[in-house]
């Protein structure tokens, strides 16, 4: 019998996408606690996670903020990280990234979207930990994208290799429907690394990888466009570093955002 895992969501006025994301988890992962970790949602965010027994924190700072009250609440040794706009296809997700996990230099499992080819990164969509691993790394509260750069890092100074499981999920990623994410995402390479040329570059593969993934011809030809837009935001992180669903720009009393 697989062993139950918390399991760690997120979220920001999120109730276009939680129901669909808490009934595909229950109903086919080995579930410990729901841990949702909230940013005073004024929608239906709150009603939803009660309504599936989830266990509620509130945070008023940003999603480094969240990460980290996530792996704090948590008491499971293993965890898992799930985004609220995901939806699990995968039953058997845990224990494929249990046995993975039984080799110690094994630091995180991904579950990978459906039809998707390439893996990168270790993004939070659909990924477990071990707890006192992730637990080392130091997020700043504040931030509101790229906390993955701080788990990379730490990661890839340990050593820890990652491994990926096909077809585990369906993200439907509502942030990226936002018009400036691409100038989003670039202004938080800038926040998080600083003028660090190689997290552009980085940045730009994981682009090229997650275009590619989608097999939609048209992204080949917006791949320069959005490139582009990028390093817009890089250069003027200022400008563009603001929480593209509340409007509120980066101050160290800001509002962050999921």
């Amino acid at each position: 019998m697989v062993g139950r895992i918390d399991v760690i969501i997120r979220t920001f006025n999120s109730e276009s996408t939680l129901r669909d994301c808490l009934r595909s988890v229950v109903e086919l992962l080995p579930v410990n606690r729901l841990i949702l970790v909230d940013h005073h949602s004024i929608d239906r965010t709150i009603e939803i996670a009660r309504e599936f027994g989830c266990d509620i924190y509130f945070e008023e700072e940003g999603l480094g903020k969240a990460t980290t009250i996530g792996i704090d609440s948590s008491t499971t040794e293993e965890i898992l990280f799930i985004d609220s706009d995901i939806t699990v296809k995968r039953g058997d997700f845990v224990e494929i990234a249990l046995k993975y996990m039984k080799n110690p230099t094994v630091g995180a499992v991904v579950g990978m979207s459906m039809g998707h080819k390439f893996s990168y990164g270790i993004p939070l969509g659909m990924t477990l930990f071990r707890r006192s691993e992730i637990s080392r790394v130091k997020i700043p509260g504040h931030i509101l994208a790229r906390e993955t750069y701080f788990i990379q890092k730490l990661y890839k100074e340990s050593g820890f290799k990652v491994r990926y499981v096909p077809d585990s999920n369906i993200h439907s990623s509502e942030s990226r429907k936002y018009e400036h994410w691409p100038e989003w995402q670039g202004s938080w390479v800038r926040m998080t690394s600083g003028l660090n040329p190689r997290e552009v570059v980085y940045s730009m593969i994981v682009v090229f990888l997650l275009l590619s993934n989608s097999r939609n011809v048209k992204n080949f030809f917006y791949f320069p466009i959005f490139q582009l837009k990028l390093l817009r935001g890089f250069l003027q992180p200022e400008k563009w570093s603001r929480n593209f669903r509340t409007g509120d720009f980066l101050t160290s009393k800001s509002s962050g955002g999921q």
